[in-house]
């Protein structure tokens, strides 16, 4: 599953434009910063591609876009503006209806098009929240970048990544990795604020980590003074659970702060930690809503512990009880750009503190900055998504148009959102998630 940006921008492209969408590669020789020369552009009649949009996907083409402003078919010769910094010799190409950055506008209208009606949606399950611990993101699910997970920082120069390989993953589906120097990664503000209740009493954080050697792994707990730290993972690969033990924090402690330390260089893999507090029944959880929008359902899996620590399957924690009084509101700080989602545990019943959750949930699909980065869609879902897109291309086209010419493109878009609703309604009967009602 999961397409590549460029794979939907170039579905996008055949279906607005099948008769003269191609991708190649340009001749070895005889290109000129203000030229393309290809001989599989011999296909098409003189000018016939004028107004077109080469997009090179690779070298180092700047700028990477150009028009053709003419073209011989005799030659395969297509003059361009603006030039190039150099000849785009040997160089592949993909010949597009538009230019791509206003397919990607398109591209990324539509998604969220989709997702607001219910329509086209990223069905989640979240297995990195315990009851009673309030760490956001704390199952490394929601990464802003390959090297950053939201929430979270590193205080020095160590390299950070998402490891996804089941094996070096406890029960979410990814971990955080810390590598390359001695470094700590700690939660942030807004998001440690949260832990703000369990000052006055006794916390105990905890966090599962993969170390293959001695002396490398720990955790810790800062309250403004005192660092207090787990004992190092004994190394050799395996899995444990580190724990700082029961921690007394001042009333008046300055700082609570969670951290996860590599003292070396070699890679170590976090996993989903949490924090026990004494005396506080936590019944709000920070969510981060660009990453699960909506939730459907919580329920409670066996204890965050496992009696083994080295070996087990830690994501068949036994059948969940649902958990029913749940609900999801949203905060935006006034005048920033701090948003998140709370969840709630309403009414009477709440899931015992240090008991693994599993959330179900959705949110949009992703939109990569990259054109190898992933969309989170089936081939059929890819063609819903790249028929919106088209179409959305062609009302917008339709405004600068003469009366005719618009009309015809508007009934192509009618057509395209025609079919974006068939297929809709056949991913709908298949999914397991409901979704909401349709308002294309």
């Amino acid at each position: 599953m999961g397409r590549t940006l460029l794979q939907v921008i170039t579905k996008v492209s055949e279906i607005l434009d099948p008769k003269h969408y191609m991708t190649g590669t340009t001749d070895s020789s005889g290109n000129a910063v203000g030229s393309v020369v290809d001989t599989g552009l011999q296909r098409f009649n003189n000018e016939q591609i004028v107004g077109k949009s080469f997009y090179f996907s690779g070298g180092t083409p700047s700028p990477d876009t150009v028009i053709v402003e003419s073209f011989t078919q005799s030659t395969g010769k297509a003059v361009i503006r603006p030039d190039l910094a150099a000849a785009p010799n040997s160089e592949v190409f993909y010949l597009l209806p538009y230019r791509k950055s206003i397919i990607e506008n398109a591209v990324a209208d539509a998604i969220y098009f989709l997702h607001d009606s219910g329509d086209l949606i990223r069905e989640i399950l979240m297995y990195g929240y315990v009851a009673g611990s309030p760490i956001y993101n704390a199952g490394f699910d929601y990464w802003t970048s390959s090297t950053t997970p939201d929430g979270w920082s590193r205080n020095g120069s160590g390299t950070l990544g998402k490891a996804t390989a089941g094996a070096n993953t406890f029960n979410s589906r990814q971990s955080l990795t810390l590598s390359t120097t001695a470094d700590y990664v700690k939660l942030d503000e807004p998001w440690k604020s949260w832990l703000e209740d369990f000052k006055g009493g006794t916390v105990r954080f905890y966090c599962p980590v993969k170390a293959s050697n001695a002396s490398h792994a720990r955790i810790a707990v800062y309250d403004g003074t005192t660092i207090h730290y787990s004992s190092y993972h004994s190394g050799g690969g395996s899995r444990e659970i580190l724990d700082t033990g029961e921690i007394q924090i001042s009333a008046t402690a300055t700082d609570l702060e969670i951290r996860l330390y590599n003292d070396s260089t070699n890679a170590v893999y976090f996993g989903d930690s949490w924090i026990e507090g004494s005396s506080v029944g936590v019944r709000e959880l920070p969510v981060a809503l660009d990453y699960a929008s909506n939730i459907s359902v919580v329920e409670a899996l066996q204890s965050a512990r496992p009696t083994d620590t080295l070996v087990g399957r830690y994501r068949h924690m036994g059948r969940g009880q649902t958990i029913y009084d749940v609900n999801m509101a949203e905060h935006a700080d006034h005048e920033l750009s701090t948003k998140y989602g709370i969840l709630e545990f309403i009414g009477r019943g709440k899931p015992a503190n240090g008991r693994r959750l599993k959330i179900t949930a959705s949110g949009q699909l992703s939109f990569p900055s990259t054109d190898t980065g992933i969309i989170e869609v089936t081939k059929t879902e890819e063609l819903m998504l790249a028929q919106l897109a088209a179409a959305l291309l062609l009302e917008g086209d339709a405004y600068s148009r003469g009366e005719a010419v618009a009309a015809d493109l508007r009934a192509t878009a009618l057509d395209l959102r025609g079919k974006v609703g068939m297929l809709s309604n056949g991913i709908g009967k298949k999914r397991q998630a409901p979704t909401l009602a349709r308002s294309m």
